[in-house]
């Protein structure tokens, strides 16, 4: 029974450490390095990064203006402003 108990519970741990998603980074000091992972190589633009994430990923923007060219329709968006 212990054995199924700690099997049950490492599958468990497994699948939430997908659910979670990640976090992507725009910043107008960025360095576009792709998957935009960090500040230092955060996305310049919002659409490359929100087309970079996934379902449960966050969208973390730093300060500044950004121009959008084309309208966002990725759903569900998660945004954070830092």
């Amino acid at each position: 029974m212990k054995e199924a108990s700690i099997s049950i519970l490492s599958l468990l741990l497994f699948i939430t450490s997908f659910a979670q998603g990640k976090d992507i980074y725009v910043s107008k000091s960025g360095t576009s390095g792709y998957p935009y992972g960090n500040w230092a190589t955060a996305a310049t633009n919002i659409e490359w990064a929100v087309n970079a994430g996934a379902g449960n990923d966050m969208v973390w923007i730093s300060n500044g203006v950004y121009i959008l060219t084309n309208q966002i329709r990725k759903h569900p968006v998660h945004w954070q402003a830092a």
